[in-house]
């Protein structure tokens, strides 16, 4: 390995420390794999799924009230919740790990986020929506299938 010796006082405790560095990157390699392919995987579903899930939507999801939509309660239903929040969770802690580590963090913890039951989510999916680019998109992808766009309050 070539090695340049600056003698910038800031730089001092990042040379030192390389050595470290490169012995935890070698000593966790298999973690760091997995967590790359984990990532790749997660942006590649993400780019195929989206538009199934966008055209799946009823033109009035963002308008529709939260118990017009908690009214199918059987219990098919709960299992899949319960599973779409597991998946979400699994997601979200590995999109918290991949901001430090390699691998695209905040699109992960996003779609672990999207995924997640809790309270006020309703409200901010709405928010996001309902900005006019995000809406133009999702509704692009709408209308080269010719669905109705998606309404927004």
């Amino acid at each position: 390995m070539i090695r340049a010796e600056v003698n910038w006082p800031l730089l001092a405790p990042l040379q030192a420390a390389e050595g470290s560095l490169w012995e935890w990157w070698q000593s966790h390699s298999d973690l760091l794999w997995w967590l790359f392919l984990f990532s790749l995987g997660s942006l590649v579903l993400t780019a195929l799924l989206l538009p199934v899930f966008v055209l799946r939507l009823p033109a009035d999801y963002f308008l529709a009230s939260r118990s017009d939509l908690a009214a199918r309660c059987g219990v098919v239903y709960w299992i899949g919740r319960a599973a779409k929040n597991v998946l979400g969770l699994v997601f979200a802690i590995a999109g918290l790990v991949m901001i430090v580590l390699p691998g695209q963090g905040v699109l992960t913890l996003l779609i672990g986020l999207l995924l997640l039951d809790f309270p006020g989510k309703r409200a901010l999916e709405r928010r996001f929506v309902a900005r006019p680019k995000v809406l133009a998109f999702l509704n692009r992808i709408r209308a080269r299938r010719g669905r109705e766009p998606l309404r927004v309050e």
